[in-house]
């Protein structure tokens, strides 16, 4: 398990503490006492050596500085909050310290207020950057890493609160002794609230003039009870061992009318069998380094750390406000992204079934494709085709009578570029008759083109022969007769379809006039049937055909 160090030093030795945590306690392993000198870097290879020796490197360290280390003011400022303290405290020390600097390292305790709450006291200490980095050079050389850098007396003062020596309206002075000095400090309701540090004599042997720490002793009662507002201190502890000398507890007891306690620091602290068994020489001068050890334990620092001075809080920490932002703002986000992915798998999913769909209903298209284009097709034949059978109703209707004129071939041609053509030969009666055809057979439709005509009396009762070329246009605005349905509608003048064909048949007219008995042999009637059968026939095919063009398309 990691071991947690405190040190401290004065004129004549380093003083070192080994623990071990246990919980919020802690088991103080050794206590050691190491010679110095004058030379800084041999003082550091010596503790670097007793480090080695127990097999300590790289260990954190919590260092002990004593009251005359460092300049400490008592000072008045008005009532402020505390996050406005630090700032006041070295406004004030820049103008009552007698050496500091901007960069000096600075922490204070507070210690009282005034009954109408209008001033207030706390205890300053400052020390000079150059004895911090002295004190980090010379840890550093032993492989020491500073963690807390603490005030002595404060460091005592807790000791004796974890001992239950100090309590709630006590005022005591605490006599804590090392090898060249003596700390005072006066503790007013167990808080540290006056502190000093006296050099004293020493005797033959080394020890201190006992009669030289009475006047101290008494020096500092009076100053405390000036600054405590008149308030006098009744007990006085003194750090020191059962086994050391007695001849300052019985001097003080002797020159002063007060209590005084022998305060063995050891007493009621975790100690191994090793330290149990071979306490230090002089155990009250470990009585900080202790105190360092039972705050660490206990993680109570009310003292004066010069490595982690009280600051200016910082500002109000937004980030709970900001977390609580970024949550919603990322919940808002999920939700948005949650809802977009879910909209785009749905349309994928819509567009994923639209295209099967689309996939299976191709080959319906395609069919569906080729019958428009088929109809388109066949609504352009229609478009530039011509009717004959409505032809040939028109021309058995415009055509003269059968007494006047009889048709003996007709030929019906398409073009379809130039519309149609029917081409007629044809016996009349007289050549008026010829001229009276033409005539009447030419129409907006119609272009009638004579191909000759002759005197011809091979026809019984007709004695002219001619031959006529009739030019048909498309005419773009009659109906189809597939639109029309074919032989169901009636046309306009109330005659079906089927009676187109026997307006043309010879058979159904009257027979022409019997000018002369002689000339209408038994022969004649079937020659003009043939005649007309054959143009009838020629009618019938050319609609055949144009069906069967059709319905190929």
């Amino acid at each position: 398990m990691a071991k947690i160090l405190a040190l401290e030093s004065d004129a004549q030795e380093f003083r070192l503490l080994v623990g071990t945590p246990r919980g919020r306690d802690v088991v103080i392993e050794e206590a050691l006492s190491i010679p110095t000198s004058e030379d800084s870097d041999a003082n550091a290879a010596a503790l670097a050596a007793v480090l080695e020796s127990r097999k300590i490197d790289k260990a954190d360290v919590f260092v002990a500085i004593g009251r005359s280390q460092v300049e400490l003011r008592l000072l008045s400022l008005p009532f402020s909050p505390p996050e406005e303290l630090p700032e006041m405290v070295r406004f004030q020390a820049m103008r009552q310290f007698a050496n500091i600097g901007e960069t000096w390292p600075l922490d204070f305790v507070t210690l009282s207020e005034t009954s109408d709450h209008s001033q207030m006291n706390v205890l300053a200490a400052a020390i000079s950057p150059e004895q911090v980095e002295q004190i980090r050079t010379g840890c550093s050389a032993a492989h020491l890493s500073p963690r807390r850098m603490v005030l002595r007396p404060f460091a005592s003062a807790s000791l004796l609160r974890h001992q239950g020596k100090a309590s709630q309206g006590d005022c005591q002075l605490l006599v804590s002794m090392t090898s060249s000095e003596a700390e005072l400090t006066v503790l007013s309701d167990g808080q540290a609230a006056f502190l000093r540090a006296v050099r004293l004599p020493l005797d033959d042997v080394g020890n201190l003039v006992p009669k030289a720490l009475v006047g101290e002793v008494r020096r500092t009662i009076g100053a405390a009870q000036n600054q405590l507002n008149g308030r006098t201190v009744d007990k006085i502890c003194l750090c020191q061992g059962a086994s050391e000398a007695s001849a300052l507890v019985d001097s003080l007891a002797s020159e002063l009318s007060l209590e005084i306690d022998r305060f063995d620091p050891f007493d009621g602290m975790r100690l191994s069998k090793k330290l149990a068994s071979e306490p230090p020489a002089y155990p009250g001068r470990f009585a900080g380094l202790l105190g360092v050890l039972a705050d660490e334990a206990k993680e109570t620092h009310t003292g004066i750390d010069f490595l982690h001075p009280r600051q200016k809080p910082p500002p109000p920490s937004k980030l709970r406000r900001n977390v609580w932002i970024g949550t919603g703002s990322g919940a808002i986000a999920a939700a948005v992204l949650l809802y977009v992915t879910a909209t785009i798998w749905r349309k994928n999913t819509e567009i994923a079934d639209l295209k099967a769909t689309i996939a299976a209903n191709q080959k319906n298209l395609e069919v569906a494709q080729q019958d428009i284009e088929n109809e388109a097709a066949i609504s352009v034949f229609l478009q530039g085709d011509i009717t004959w059978l409505d032809e040939l109703l028109w021309l058995s209707q415009t055509f003269p009578d059968a007494e006047d004129a009889l048709i003996k071939t007709l030929s019906l041609n398409a073009n379809s570029k130039q519309g149609g053509r029917i081409d007629l030969d044809a016996f009349a009666r007289t050549g008026e008759t010829i001229g009276r055809a033409e005539a009447v057979l030419r129409d907006e439709r119609h272009e009638v083109q004579p191909d000759g005509s002759q005197e011809d009396a091979s026809k019984k009762g007709y004695y002219h022969s001619f031959r006529e070329r009739i030019l048909v246009q498309k005419d773009q605005s009659l109906p189809s007769r597939l639109v029309q349905g074919e032989g169901t509608d009636q046309r306009e003048d109330g005659t079906e379809d089927g009676t187109e064909g026997n307006a043309v048949d010879p058979s159904d007219e009257s027979d022409p006039p019997q000018t002369d008995p002689a000339e209408s042999a038994p022969n004649s009637e079937p020659s003009e049937r043939g005649s007309a059968t054959d143009a009838t026939t020629r009618a019938v095919s050319a609609h055949e055909d144009l069906e069967g063009e059709v319905n190929s398309k």
